[in-house]
């Protein structure tokens, strides 16, 4: 059994924190596999690529490891990487679902996005959030949702910053943005769950039309993988 932080959920982004023992019960169930054929797993996919520099502080311990992320119309990829080469986490998001897997532990996530944005300790309206959609939109260009706030904290008008809360809550979320040709661009964000932990990342490479591996976009799951049920 293993706890589970239901403040850390709020972005699907954040399920990687379940790596560092943040609140789920391990059930075992039959595993989910993002399957293609074997001949596509060497072609390439145009999208944007995002590499970011991300340091966890858990409990007052810190934790450092290289994100990447892979966005295309219709998918987004993701793996997290330590410093030393060990895998952490790789995962995909699309049609509305979430598929994680922790090599480390042998365990995988895999649900709607919508159940994790399902937040019991605050009073949130959150399912129309998207951290991916973050990404290449300023915040006041999406429809976030009733119950959150946003306030400018830079007004810069080519590296603008903003702060998204929620007033009946504890957490917040700080981002940086800059100007790209393709448009606005995160460069770094900070999340604070109103507690102990602390996510911070910083963009290291970013490129807007890179050619992307299609195994980036495939998840194998090991058939004695445990399943993490929020």
């Amino acid at each position: 059994m293993k706890s589970f932080n239901s403040k850390l959920i709020f972005i699907p982004l954040l399920c990687l924190l379940i790596l560092f023992g943040i609140n789920c019960s391990s059930a075992r169930y039959k595993s989910r596999t993002n399957e293609v054929s074997s001949n596509r797993v060497n072609k390439k996919i145009r999208g944007e690529a995002f590499l970011f520099d991300v340091k966890l502080k858990r409990n007052g311990k810190p934790t450092s490891f290289r994100l990447e992320i892979y966005q295309t119309d219709s998918i987004t990829a993701f793996s997290g990487r330590g410093y030393l080469g060990k895998g952490a986490l790789k995962g995909v998001i699309a049609n509305d679902s979430i598929l994680v897997y922790f090599p480390v532990s042998n365990e995988y996530l895999y649900e709607s996005s919508s159940k994790l944005l399902d937040i019991k300790d605050c009073v949130n309206d959150l399912d129309n959030l998207n951290f991916f959609d973050l990404l290449i939109n300023l915040p006041t260009e999406l429809d976030i949702g009733t119950n959150l706030k946003i306030s400018t904290v830079d007004s810069d008008a080519d590296k603008p910053s903003f702060e998204l809360y929620n007033p009946e809550c504890n957490w917040q979320i700080n981002i940086d943005y800059d100007k790209r040709k393709t448009g606005w661009r995160i460069k770094s964000f900070f999340v604070n769950d109103g507690d102990v932990n602390t996510i911070k990342a910083t963009r290291r490479t970013y490129k807007k039309n890179a050619k992307i591996p299609h195994k980036r976009f495939i998840v194998n799951i090991p058939d004695d993988a445990i399943r993490i049920i929020p």
